[in-house]
């Protein structure tokens, strides 16, 4: 079981951002990015940019598995970092907009039981879950676990500009020629900016076709094509030269099979509630009456895949990032986290019924290829011209 290194991990990464870009982090920063800085000359006299672009899904295994050791992302691959638990979207770009960690801002995995609307809800959608249907007429989440954003934290320090480049950002962007043209007229234009990119590949093609299907590989490759020609973009013209340009991802991907909770009544007939927050990372609401026997059970059925943790448990793991922090969520310990937490180790999935998604290819589990993700760093100044 790979455990989450809250001192090496995406809310690190954040903060040393912050902490750069002229704003008060709550955490401590990433050694990594600041030798790095440090050793670009650029700890004092800054960067005019600092970008940070996120690949969904492309993890350490990702990139070892498809690229040359010589290729441009992996020659300047500075280290590996941790993804935040569960390695999932849902908890980790949250992390990296707001930087808190999972218990601290409660957008826990894709699904959380909402006590305020008595439902199990997909947060990003905003959907209720497993269906298409609306919610409600608000956005649940960011009602009821709302948080200050990084780029209100950076841009109040008034060293920097923030901006974000996505489908859902500051700057909307709907293909790939528009993310990277975006991108490069942000860094051209005048004053300090930090620019956090994100694209949805290659983690929707993985869920659906595997996790190293071909046209998986083929979209690492475009990535890492893309990415170089960027930075050579970058490094040709004098005013978007001074940017440091960040590769990472949210979450690696495993290949999984799928269990469906439904076809076991000896463990689904115990539940209040179908399961949430991640396949991989399954929270059990138990009916009070079948608390004591819910262990000996799942265990005697799936002990072999993932380890079950008792609410008490979790709390005293800090998994989600919760050991001595005074601003854990309220919805955190309240209502989000349930009795047990199953945390797949093996290559399992678990889903609530036949109606539920069945992907392929999945995260937010405990091993080594979930929880892995690269940290890489180009100095566009020191690239040769």
């Amino acid at each position: 079981m790979i455990k989450p290194d809250y001192t090496t991990s995406h809310v690190n990464l954040i903060s040393s951002i912050i902490s750069y870009c002229g704003g008060k982090p709550y955490h401590t920063g990433l050694k990594a990015f600041e030798d790095f800085a440090t050793k670009s000359g650029k700890a004092s006299k800054k960067w005019k940019n600092i970008v940070l672009m996120l690949f969904d899904g492309m993890g350490m295994d990702a990139l070892s598995h498809f690229l040359e050791l010589g290729s441009f992302l992996r020659s300047n691959l500075v280290g590996q970092i941790s993804s935040v638990f569960p390695p999932t979207t849902t908890a980790a770009t949250t992390t990296l907009e707001s930087g808190l960690t999972p218990a601290e801002h409660g957008w826990l995995g894709w699904t959380l039981y909402i006590p305020q609307l008595d439902k199990n809800i997909a947060l990003f959608p905003n959907v209720i879950q497993d269906s298409k249907i609306q919610a409600a007429d608000f956005n649940v989440a960011k009602r009821f676990m709302p948080y200050k954003s990084v780029y209100d934290i950076i841009s109040q320090g008034g060293e920097y500009r923030a901006y974000s480049v996505s489908p859902y950002g500051s700057v909307e962007t709907h293909t790939k020629k528009q993310y990277y043209t975006e991108i490069e007229r942000l860094c051209g234009e005048a004053g300090k900016k930090y620019i956090y990119a994100y694209q949805e590949y290659p983690d929707n093609m993985m869920h659906l076709m595997g996790t190293y299907a071909h046209t998986v590989e083929a979209t690492v490759k475009s990535i890492n094509r893309n990415v170089r020609k960027l930075c050579r973009k970058l490094a040709d013209n004098e005013g978007t030269r001074n940017t440091l340009v960040i590769v990472t991802a949210d979450h690696g991907h495993t290949p999984i099979k799928n269990l469906i909770l439904e076809d076991f009544p000896e463990i689904h007939d115990m539940l209040l509630r179908p399961a949430t927050i991640e396949p991989r990372a399954c929270n059990f609401f138990v009916k009070p009456e079948c608390l004591e026997a819910f262990p000996e059970a799942f265990n005697a059925l799936f002990k072999e895949d993932f380890h079950l943790f008792s609410r008490e448990e979790i709390l005293k793991e800090g998994l989600f990032g919760n050991l001595g922090s005074e601003r854990i969520h309220p919805t955190f310990e309240d209502s989000s986290l349930g009795d047990f937490l199953a945390v797949a180790t093996g290559d399992k999935a678990l889903v609530n019924s036949h109606k539920s998604n069945r992907f392929r290819s999945h995260h937010a589990g405990a091993t080594e290829k979930e929880m892995r993700v690269p940290f890489i760093a180009i100095d566009i100044n020191a690239m040769p011209r």
